[in-house]
């Protein structure tokens, strides 16, 4: 595929923030090489083992700027700078989640080891009392 101008890219941006769908349709496939780059980046620098994928990252980026009121796009630039800080959101979003479930299960690990220690202690009375 041949790499669009920037002047393509933001005549696109600024059609889709009057409103043409259309222009969205066509731009999707001239901004998402360097969206995936942008993602693939971010990705990189979070912990082995993460979960998100960079699809899934633009995907969910791209979907928040639709759903937002209608932008004025000043250029490719800034479409590509709002993109960019959209991703690193989601991906701290993702990651407060993520170590809120993490606290709760060590929550509920260290609440286990203390029922189980409580019930050792009384076991180990009762089994006194009864020798």
């Amino acid at each position: 595929m041949q790499t669009p101008s920037s002047d393509e890219v933001t005549q696109l941006l600024q059609a889709w923030s009057a409103g043409d769908q259309t222009a969205l349709e066509k731009l999707i496939p001239l901004v998402d090489d360097e969206l995936q780059r942008i993602a693939n980046g971010y990705l990189r620098r979070e912990r082995p083992g993460h979960d998100l994928e960079a699809t899934a990252l633009i995907n969910e980026a791209f979907l928040s700027l639709i759903r937002e009121p209608q932008r004025e796009w000043q250029s490719r630039a800034h479409f590509f700078a709002i993109a960019a800080r959209r991703m690193r959101q989601i991906l701290i979003d993702y990651a407060r989640r993520n170590l809120g479930s993490n606290l709760r299960l060590k929550c509920w690990i260290q609440y286990l080891k203390e029922l189980f220690t409580s019930y050792q202690s009384v076991s180990n009375r009762v089994k006194w009392a009864f020798d």
